[in-house]
Formats: structure tokens, C-alpha cells, sequence
């Protein structure tokens, strides 16, 4: 049987063609680029193959072998098509949900004789998905005299860029010496063959790559990045070396966001703990992180290196690591002439407002250093009025005791008060932040919770306790507490826009105006969620705690305060007045009715329904009961079911009970309901 390389060009591009749109191969692309991008590419759908998937779930591979064709089982070995693509419910005793590969088949259930050896020893198959194989078809198409090596594949790649991405360096030797390759085509995300050898810290395909007239190591991608700065970010310490030698190199070059490859190499400090493996041992990792401070050494050694530099943040090198606590890299910084400490970013933070807003523990030594350098002190403010406490509260709690640096701040006189332009003390920034274990230390301190009542969106202190689930219940049912102990204003209603976070709920773009502030170095949360309504509200639907509903109940909040809901219909807002258990309802039921949706907030209704929550409404829209029937007519009946169990006389009137009745004579379809509503009628209202 001839091989699929020995059939001429056109022949093979026909083959895929009749082949790609029942495949898993892009279809969008032309075959002749599927083709190109087959020949160097590891992923399992860019090698020539059929791979026809039926409704039951099966490869022809599949189905050679479970059914004995031995003459097709050899055709598709020899084409090369893909032991490695899973089949489903074929094997039903396979153990691995979804992975049914050719090579169990061919060991379980086989009547092909050496079915199994014929798999590994010409397709590579293995019983797991641990990698890829090439299946030696690449070589041999390289030598073909009428391939043509610049056709771009999937995402526009080239043959070479792709051999580049899988560290082929053979294949990447063999692609240059075809005359119609070009090293400096880019491909995905503007990356060039470079950047893509950068990307991965292939030293020898870079060194082969800068040795063509056309590659530019200025070059830039989507993101303004040249390879300098890729490098950096990957602690790529001889790849960075070798560019620094190139001609043209610009050491202080910024990407999109200012960033300069400095900064690259800082943030890429805290990246290495992500990429590795769990198999890698202290050593190892500390082995990267040195080999990262030694990419940040080489940098600085540079004769043109400016190490002040401010990105589109503002944000300098030195606010960089003190960002991440690093202590090393910070000190190397402050010992240069052209870093300063009193360095400010957009809002006016400073390095030692950063550094307090570090989470890790070595952020303490970094701070008492930056207090050591000239003119920085500890009563500094940003821009808008910000002390380091709004810093320190205004981020996540700490890995490191915060009290003594509070003490120091507060008797050198910072003020435990003080009102940032935004309206928020340091305690209010830190219960923004949900930083709940220093906004009780700063409370313990005689911080006043009152001095701003009022804050974007009209948010009270209350609702941004209940905006979301914290990591610190306890901490944030003590602040809850001692708010309600000193007065605050329990049933104030919030003033919230609708955005496009609540018109899209599949992809929801957070806008930042949607948050209290943007500012490096604080968490905020998002305020906004087309809603008005009571604190009250936010205990079902955001924090989802009954502890923290019992105390706003217990302490006078109103279970029927009305509920306003914004919707964007045909490009206009409008504003619908509902009943409070319809806000929960709508939350609940954000896509569409369901029982599962009503089974986390089942005591939260039953505790409502306790303190007097009506299921009847006097506005123009549907009662929570309207509601409940609707559901129960599509079988979603547990809304249903708790309010009808749970509800007396005290949360509906007999009249619309006997309304909604009426209505339901009027539906024999909906029998069970109307049977339902009378059953509830005689057991309130009997007497």
C-alpha cells in the first residue's frame, strides 16, 4: 500500500478536504494550511488523518478494530491518522470516563491479531494523554520538492513558527534551508519566531534564529513586547545575555502597558511559582528564583539601564517588587543612584504605600527598610489623602503582625480618621476590602465607623459588609456588630446602575468604574448590581450567611422593604418595583426558574417568611406567589412549596389568595396548583 506522502501534493490536499468538515481539524482554514501546519505541530488534531466522528462517538480506528477490518486498520496506520483520540460508551468497561483510546480496544477487544503491537510500533499509541507524537510523517514531507514552507497554518503560522513552539530544532535547520522561509513572519498574537523561541528558553533555536539577516530583535508583538522582554519575564538568563549583545537592543523599551523588560523580570519573580511543577522540590524552585534575580543582575549591569523608569500605572521597578515584597530585588534597587525611594504612581503611592499592601511576610523587613531612606516617612499620603493605614487595610490580610507599624503610624501622628477625596477612612477602605481582621484592630484602636455614612452608589458600611462571602466570617459578624451597636442606619437604600456586568452573564466585563476605586495596591469591590435595595437584601443574595440575616432582622431591619430592579429592554433602562422576596427571587433565578437555585436560600426564606415577609404586593409587577404559581405550572415547584408550607396569615392577604385562585379555575391544565392554593386558603384562613 503506497504512503499518504508518495500521492502527489494536490492529491493529499483533496484527501484532507473530503475529510475536514467532519473532523475536529479548524475548518475555517484552508486545507492547504492544515496541511503546512500538520507537518511541524504536536497537537493531536493537526496531523493528516480521518478522523469522521459519527453520533455514536467513534474514530474509524475505532471501529476497524472493534469490528476486525484488519485492511482498513492497515490503510489508517499507514496514512497516520491518531490512536490517541478518545471514543465514547464503546468500551464499557474502561474505567476512564471519556478516554476510550484505540490501544485499550485493540488489548480488550480486538479481533485482529496484533492489532495492539501494530499501534505502538507505527503510531507511538500509549494508554494515556501524557504527550504527542509526530508519527514520521514530518521528515519525510520536508523533503518533498514541492512543499512550500511559507504557507501559514492555524492562527497564521508558518510552518517554522510551529517547529519553533514544539522546540524542533532539527525541523527548524531544515525549514531555514528552504528558500521561501522567512524567520521574521509573525504568528499568533504577533509573535515572531523569535519571541516564540523566547517564550519557551530554547538557547539554540534562538542562536540559529538570530543568525538570519531578517530577524530584528526590536521587533515587537500585539502587546509591545520584544524578545528582551520575554526573556526577562522568564528568567531566561542566557537568552537575555545573548540579546543584550545584538545590535539596536533597547534595554529600557516599554510593551503596551510601559512596562520595560526590568519590570518584566521583577513580575516574572512571582510567576515562577505558578509554572512549577508540583513534583519540584525546594531546590529546584529556589534554584529558579535565584536564576530570575540573576536575570534582574544582568539587566541592571546594563550601561543604558534606567531602573526609575514609571510605567502607564506609574508604577516604577521599585514599586514593583515592593508590590510583591521582594526584598532582595528592592534592595539592589536602593542602592542605585537613579531609583527613588519617594518615587510616586499615578495616585501618588509611593514604595512604602505598596510594600504595606504586601500580603507576604517579607514585606515587613522591606518596609522598615524604605523608612530608612531620606525623606520618606511614615505620615506620607497619596494623592487623594490615603495614609499607609488606608495601605495596610485596604488590601488582604497580612502574613505579618501589622499592629506595631499601626502604633508607630498612629503616634507619629497619621490620623486613624483621616477622609480620603473618595470619602472612605482607613476603615472603610479595609471593610471595602474586606480586610475584616484589621478593621476590628483599627476599630479596637478608636477608629469612628461614622465619621462618612454614605459611599458610591449610595452604599452604606452595611453593604459592603454583605456585598460578598468573606474569608473572615467571624471578624465580619464582629464589625457588623459593633456597627449596629453604634447606630448605624439599618434599611438605607443603595442607588445602583445597571452595567454591562448585569446584561451579559455568560462573559461579564468588570468596567472599573463598576468598583469603589481603581488604585494599585487596594482591593475594591464591585458596587454596582442594577439593583436598590436594603442591606437586608445582600444577606441572601451575596454573602448567603442566615447569622448575619438574624442579626439585621434582630436589630429592626424591614423584611419588606421594596426591592428596584433595573433591566435594559430594547436599548431603554427601566426601573420595576417588586416585593422584597421577588428581589430574592430575581437573583436566584437569574437564568430562568429551578429548584436547585432555591435550595441554598430555603432557611433564609423560611426566616423571612418568620418575620412577617408578605408574598402578596400592592405594586404593579407579580406578588412572590404570582411567581411561585408560574414556576410550579413548569414543574418548579420549591419556591412554591416553601412559601405555601411556611407562610400564615400574617404574609398575604385572603384576598389575593382567592384571586389567584379565580385565576387557576380558569387553568384545568394546572390542576395540582389550584389544588395547592385552596388547600393553603382553608388551612390560614379557616378561622
Amino acid at each position: 500500500m503506497a504512503s499518504i506522502e508518495a500521492l502527489p501534493v494536490e492529491t493529499i490536499y483533496h484527501i484532507v478536504d473530503m475529510c475536514a468538515e467532519e473532523t475536529i481539524i479548524d475548518t475555517e482554514l484552508s486545507t492547504k494550511a492544515q496541511w503546512a501546519w500538520a507537518q511541524t505541530s504536536r497537537r493531536s488534531y493537526a496531523t493528516i488523518y480521518t478522523l469522521i466522528r459519527p453520533t455514536v462517538k467513534g474514530t474509524p480506528l475505532h471501529y476497524a478494530i472493534m469490528n476486525g477490518h484488519r485492511d482498513i486498520l492497515e490503510f489508517l496506520v499507514e496514512v497516520g491518522v491518531d490512536p490517541h483520540i478518545p471514543s465514547t460508551r464503546l468500551c464499557l468497561d474502561c474505567y476512564e470516563p471519556g478516554a476510550f483510546y484505540a490501544l485499550h480496544m485493540a488489548i480488550s477487544h480486538s479481533k485482529i491479531k496484533g492489532a495492539a503491537q501494530l499501534l505502538i510500533e507505527k503510531l507511538g499509541a500509549y494508554k494515556t494523554l501524557k504527550g504527542r507524537y509526530a508519527f514520521g510523517l514530518e521528515e519525510r514531507m520536508l523533503a518533498r520538492h514541492d512543499l512550500d514552507a511559507s504557507v501559514r497554518g492555524s492562527y497564521g503560522c508558518t510552518p517554522l513558527f510551529d517547529a519553533v513552539s514544539c522546540g524542533r530544532l532539527k525541523t527548524v535547520k531544515s525549514l531555514l534551508q528552504r528558500p521561501e522561509a522567512d524567520a521574521s513572519i509573525a504568528g499568533r498574537n504577533g509573535h515572531t519566531p523569535l519571541h516564540e523561541a523566547v517564550e519557551i528558553s530554547n538557547l539554540p533555536i534562538v542562536e540559529v534564529l538570530l543568525q538570519r539577516p531578517e530577524v530584528d530583535v526590536t521587533t515587537t508583538d500585539d502587546d509591545k513586547c520584544t524578545p528582551l522582554h520575554r526573556a526577562a519575564f522568564h528568567a531566561a538568563v542566557d537568552i537575555t545575555k545573548l540579546l543584550l549583545e545584538q545590535p539596536g537592543v533597547d534595554v529600557a523599551s516599554s510593551d503596551s502597558e510601559g512596562m520595560t523588560p526590568l519590570h518584566q523580570a521583577i513580575s516574572g519573580r512571582t510567576h515562577i511559582f505558578w509554572h512549577c511543577k508540583g513534583g519540584d522540590t525546594e531546590a529546584k524552585i529556589s534554584d529558579l528564583v535565584d536564576e530570575a534575580l540573576e536575570n534582574i543582575k544582568i539587566l541592571l549591569a546594563h550601561p543604558e539601564m534606567n531602573a526609575g523608569l514609571h510605567d502607564k500605572k506609574g508604577l516604577t521597578p521599585l514599586h514593583q517588587a515592593c508590590l510583591i515584597g521582594d526584598w532582595e530585588v528592592a534592595e539592589l534597587l536602593l542602592q542605585r543612584g537613579d531609583v527613588d525611594p519617594n518615587a510616586r504612581a499615578l495616585n501618588g503611592q509611593k514604595p512604602l504605600h505598596v510594600a504595606v499592601s504586601c500580603t507576604s511576610s517579607r514585606a515587613l523587613k522591606l518596609v522598615g527598610r524604605l523608612l530608612e531612606q531620606p525623606g520618606v516617612e511614615i505620615t506620607d499620603c497619596d494623592f487623594d489623602g490615603r495614609t499607609i493605614l488606608h495601605y495596610i487595610g485596604g488590601s488582604l490580610p497580612k502574613d505579618w503582625e501589622t499592629t506595631p507599624i499601626v502604633e508607630t503610624a498612629l503616634r507619629e501622628g497619621v490620623p486613624i480618621d483621616q477622609i480620603s477625596t473618595n470619602g472612605l477612612t482607613a476603615l472603610h477602605q479595609t471593610i471595602n476590602a474586606g480586610n475584616y481582621p484589621f478593621a476590628n484592630l483599627l476599630l479596637s484602636l478608636g477608629a469612628d465607623p461614622m465619621v462618612s455614612k454614605r459611599f458610591k452608589y449610595n452604599n452604606s458600611l452595611l453593604h459592603l459588609c454583605f456585598k460578598y462571602h468573606p474569608f473572615y466570617e467571624q471578624h465580619r459578624d464582629e464589625v457588623v456588630e459593633k456597627l449596629i451597636a453604634e447606630g448605624i442606619e439599618i434599611n438605607t437604600y443603595t442607588d445602583s446602575p445597571l452595567t454591562d456586568f448585569d446584561a451579559d452573564w455568560d462573559e461579564p466585563e468588570i468596567d472599573e468604574g463598576m468598583r469603589h476605586e481603581s488604585v494599585e495596591g487596594l482591593q475594591s469591590m464591585i458596587l454596582a448590581n442594577g439593583m436598590d435595595c436594603t442591606p437586608l437584601m445582600l444577606t441572601v443574595t451575596e454573602s448567603m450567611k442566615i447569622e448575619s440575616m438574624k442579626m439585621l432582622l434582630n436589630a429592626g431591619a424591614d423584611p419588606n422593604a421594596h426591592v428596584t430592579i433595573r433591566q435594559r429592554k430594547h436599548g431603554k433602562i427601566r426601573d420595576h418595583r417588586v416585593a422584597f422576596l421577588s428581589g430574592v427571587l430575581y437573583q436566584a433565578w437569574k437564568d430562568g426558574p429551578s429548584d436547585y437555585s432555591i435550595d441554598p436560600i430555603d432557611e433564609h426564606l423560611k426566616l423571612l417568611l418568620e418575620h412577617g415577609s408578605r408574598i402578596d404586593f400592592d405594586g404593579p409587577g407579580d406578588s412572590p406567589l404570582q411567581e411561585a404559581c408560574k414556576a410550579s405550572e413548569d414543574r418548579y415547584e420549591a419556591f412554591l412549596e416553601t412559601l405555601l408550607d411556611h407562610s400564615t396569615a400574617r404574609n398575604v392577604s385572603q384576598e389575593h389568595v382567592r384571586e389567584l385562585i379565580c385565576e387557576y379555575e380558569k387553568k384545568p391544565e394546572h390542576e395540582k396548583v389550584l389544588a395547592e392554593l385552596r388547600a393553603f386558603e382553608d388551612r390560614i384562613f379557616s378561622n
